[in-house]
This record gives structure tokens, sequence and C-alpha cells, in this order.
């Protein structure tokens, strides 16, 4: 059985009429009416009871009208789930970022838009280091990372968000915070303690500030 057998017995059940069914379904009758008698034989039960004057529908068939137009109804909700989840309006999306990302307020509002515009999508967030975003992207355990890209494999896409200046933050009774607001040269807190935070919280930030510390 295929589903255009059931196309055309609902059509034939709709109209209960060969000529006007043909007609709906834009092909010639005698062609339809075979259609339906292979359906009966393989059914092994009548559908439509026929007279010279007119068809109607059997007992079997009634019943069968009712299955047939809630697989149609199914077949195409199986259609347009593939096509939404294709383009991504459905399904999962696993997100994973470093600690920091939230601070920006740019990527919370990218994700309350992003909730907005596809509510059926549910998003699966993770906070985890630089290294074990890397990690995940590459092994597929997730499909977006947010991070600073610092030392990521060949193999993964980097598309930039945004950019941010590398800042000091100075008492402001600090003799360098009294100079000019064009900025700092590195160089000049060569000598400064730093607050610095551990490896762990982002490899890749953490190699950057000491080679440039270097």
């Amino acid at each position: 059985m295929e589903l255009r057998h059931l196309r055309y017995f609902i059509a034939v059940a709709e109209e209960l009429h060969f000529g006007r069914a043909a007609q709906v379904l834009g092909i010639s009758q005698p062609p339809l009416s075979q259609q339906i008698q292979a359906l009966e034989q393989q059914l092994g039960a009548r559908l439509f009871e026929r007279t010279n004057r007119r068809v109607e529908l059997s007992e079997a068939g009634r019943l069968f009208l009712q299955e047939a137009r809630l697989v149609l109804a199914q077949v195409g909700k199986a259609a347009d789930v593939a096509r939404r989840a294709q383009l991504g309006e459905l399904g999962e999306l696993k997100i994973g970022f470093t600690s920091s990302a939230p601070f920006n307020s740019t990527i919370p509002q990218a994700i309350f838009s992003f909730r907005q515009r596809f509510p059926a999508v549910h998003l699966n967030l993770r906070e985890m280091s630089s290294t074990m975003v890397a990690d995940a992207l590459v092994d597929e355990s997730i499909e977006v990372g947010i991070m600073r890209p610092l030392g990521l494999p060949d193999s993964l896409s980097v598309v930039e968000l945004m950019r941010e200046p590398l800042v000091a933050v100075l008492s402001s009774k600090h003799p360098l915070a009294q100079g000019s607001d064009e900025g700092l040269f590195l160089s000049a807190l060569a000598l400064e303690p730093f607050v610095f935070f551990p490896r762990s919280y982002g490899s890749g930030l953490y190699a950057q500030l000491l080679s440039l510390a270097r």
C-alpha cells in the first residue's frame, strides 16, 4: 500500500463520484478506478458500494476513511517536523561557554533573542573552561562554543562575535592612574603585583596574558 492509494481513496470518499475525484486529483478516471480496486484487493475488503447511479462508502470504507486521514495527517506532521529540524526550528542546541561569557550583556541578550525566535528549540547550556569547550566541539558533544578563540584546533570554524579591550584596573590613587587617557604600555606594569586567576579558568586567556607580560 502506498500513500497515493490513501489519497485516491480519500478523494473518492469525499466526492462519492469517480469522475469528480479524478478531476480533483488531476488524473483520468480509469487509472483511479484501477487503483481503488487494487487497494480493495490488498485490504481484502470492499470500500465502496457501487451502482450505476451512485457510489457510497461501505462500513469498512467508512472506518478505513478515518484511519486513512489520520495516517496522511501524521505523514504531513512528520514531514513538517523534518523540514523545521533542517531549518533549525526544532530540536536541541548544545552550547558550551566559559565562565566569563555571561558577564558580557551581548551573550545573554543573544540567548534571550534565540529563545524568543525559536521557542521549540531546547537550549542545553553548559559552563566549562576554554579547553573543555574546544574539546567538546571536537568530539561533537556540543554544537556551539562561546569563548576567546586562542589556540584552537584547525578543525574548528571561528566566527567573531565581538571584540573587547584588555584593560588594567587600578586604584584611582595609583600613580599610573594619573596619566593620560590614551592608556598604558604593558611594560609600565612590569613591577606591579597582579590579581590573577587559575589556569583552569581559561587556559587560552591565561597563556595570552603571560605571553604579553613576558
